[in-house]
């Protein structure tokens, strides 16, 4: 708050004095006060040099002889406006003083994620680790989401990467819940258990919250492979092949599905992200889902990637796109046949086959893995690439994707995972 006016008049009441430097601010607006000391009654009147008009105001607007100080309020510049001049004029008698003000729209800052299955601890791997924080270097996501991290104490895999990331001059921090871990260049706030598969991490960006649920969900009952010929892992089922083929009745599949607990848990997460959305979080959803969605089994793809013909409406993507959420990588790349974007099976050269085939004669390859986020004004959709080896498995074979997929290649010699990470970038403006 500006002290009110003074009144004096003193030794230096004969001269018109007033700051005549020009005063910058940035797009969020602020409040300043200056100094008028004059010999005679004075006022002030603003002149806009730009077309937009009436963004600011002087409080007083004249006095007397005397010092005074003026406050100066700069209002908040909307997301379309560019720079923004005006010139607060100050006259007493015939004297003319002038102060520039240059309001000027700041750059969108950037929030990176990258979000990768570490494979049990990154131990499946020969060098697991040093692979994920060449990653780590390279890409220097603000957020990363990661899962199948069950060891806790000192050897704790996000332990150690936070430690040796320290090492190397890059501060980082970390929430491990549930085997479910969220890494973070801002400080991790709040933290709680939504369910089994999921928690809630709660960041500041700037004045913005944020809100980041890192999720890994059940890995049996995978129902996608009952049209592919294959048992889905839940009951007494195994994975073994299915003796009379391919199970194709949608309806027994999304049964299935239901079992797993997945699209319960993510109706759950919804219902925890609705106060935070109403109260104007940016709110992101991120996982190993092992779940396919239903934009990627649709009737033009349902002759491909052995779906034989099954067109299905997966629950948890239905739920988070009737929610409002939007799907990163779909929203980006809307073509599942050019860009289908397979996360699961990657080709990880260090690793043998059998140990990245679940299926072995089918095509199991699928999109299980996914950045969500929920529309705000302030937040728009910038990049998304897949992280990882170009190659996959067909089959039981090793082959190089023959799609229109964006996909950066390792950061080293070797991948961490027999998934494929991503790596999503968004613009974060001003309300």
């Amino acid at each position: 708050m500006c002290c009110e006016s003074k009144g004096e008049s003193g030794e230096n009441a004969s001269t018109f004095r007033f700051d005549e430097q020009t005063w910058y601010v940035d797009e969020s607006g602020a409040e300043m006060c200056f100094t008028i000391e004059a010999p005679d009654s004075w006022s002030l009147r603003i002149d806009y040099e730009s077309e937009d008009r009436n963004w600011m105001s002087v409080t007083p607007e004249k006095g007397a002889e005397g010092v005074t100080e003026v406050t100066f309020k700069v209002e908040r510049a909307d997301r379309s406006n560019g720079e923004r001049i005006a010139r607060v004029v100050a006259v007493c008698g015939d004297a003319v003083r002038m102060k520039k003000i240059v309001q000027k729209k700041m750059p969108a800052q950037e929030l990176s994620f990258f979000q990768l299955n570490l494979w049990q601890e990154c131990k499946n791997v020969p060098g697991a680790f040093e692979a994920l924080v060449d990653q780590i270097v390279a890409l220097k996501p603000d957020f990363a989401t990661f899962c199948e991290l069950y060891k806790s104490g000192n050897g704790a895999t996000m332990l150690r990467l936070i430690d040796t990331l320290k090492q190397i001059g890059l501060v980082y921090y970390q929430k491990t819940v549930d085997g479910r871990a969220l890494l973070s260049k801002y400080v991790i706030e709040e933290a709680s258990r939504i369910n089994t598969f999921m928690f809630k991490g709660v960041c500041r960006v700037g004045e913005r919250r944020v809100v980041i649920y890192p999720a890994h969900a059940q890995y049996i009952y995978y129902s996608c492979y009952y049209p592919r010929g294959y048992n889905d892992g839940g009951g007494d089922s195994g994975w073994s092949k299915m003796p009379d083929g391919p199970k194709t009745d949608v309806a027994e599949i999304l049964s299935r599905n239901e079992l797993s607990g997945r699209p319960e848990s993510v109706r759950q997460m919804i219902a925890d992200a609705r106060s935070e959305i109403e109260n104007g979080a940016l709110v992101f959803f991120a996982g190993d889902l092992n779940e396919p969605s239903h934009l990627d089994w649709q009737e033009n793809t349902k002759n491909l990637w052995d779906h034989n013909g099954c067109v299905v409406a997966w629950q948890s993507s239905n739920a988070l796109y009737a929610a409002g959420f939007v799907d990163a990588y779909r929203e980006k790349y809307p073509d599942p046949i050019t860009c289908p974007g397979f996360t699961w099976p990657a080709d990880n050269k260090d690793v043998p086959i059998e140990s990245l085939a679940w299926a072995a004669t089918a095509d199991e390859r699928d999109r299980i893995d996914f950045v969500y986020y929920y529309p705000h004004e302030a937040l728009s959709l910038q990049d998304v690439k897949l992280v990882g080896p170009k190659g996959t498995i067909l089959r039981s074979q090793r082959v190089e994707e023959d799609t229109m997929d964006p996909i950066l290649l390792p950061a080293g010699e070797r991948w961490p995972s027999d998934h494929k990470g991503l790596f999503v970038t968004f613009r974060l403006g001003r309300d």
